[in-house]
């Protein structure tokens, strides 16, 4: 069968974000808290600016955060995958088994390199993941219920 150019774009996307998430993963404890210091130091006086101050774990809000946006990217990038690959065109779940099983790897990964390895992480992982997952899912629900509307009035 012959794969669409939309079809390839999107696997590479999938991939592309695998191995962002896996390079990171893959930094020294060094290398990745200099990446934690250098966005604290982009957005700690923006959130200081608007009223954020006080005793905040800065390298814990970082951190998490940029767990929840990595997953949120390879969750999206699985759901256009799996919408231009299927031919009904709908998300079921079952497709977050791909991301749940990178966040898996990706803590695994970190253990190999002199950084802690948590459960909680995979879980954090995960959430990042179906928020990804469900934003497309909620889109492309709407356009379809606007195009089948659309439809009906003709």
């Amino acid at each position: 069968m012959k794969r669409t150019i939309k079809e390839l774009i999107f696997a590479l996307a999938v991939l592309g974000v695998t191995a962002f998430i896996f390079s990171n993963s893959l930094k020294g404890i060094d290398a990745s808290v200099q990446d934690s210091d250098a966005v604290i130091a982009i957005i700690r006086p923006i959130l200081e600016a608007l009223g954020i101050r006080g005793d905040i774990n800065w390298h814990f809000i970082v951190r998490k955060g940029a767990h929840l946006t990595e997953f949120a990217l390879l969750g999206v990038a699985v759901a256009l995958f799996v919408i231009a690959v299927k031919r009904d065109k709908r998300l079921r779940g079952y497709e977050l088994v791909y991301p749940l099983g990178v966040a898996a790897a990706d803590e695994l990964i970190q253990s190999f390199s002199d950084r802690t390895s948590q459960l909680d992480d995979v879980l954090i992982d995960f959430v990042g993941a179906t928020v990804g997952f469900c934003a497309v899912w909620l889109i492309s629900y709407l356009i379809f219920k606007r195009k089948k509307d659309e439809n009906r009035h003709e």
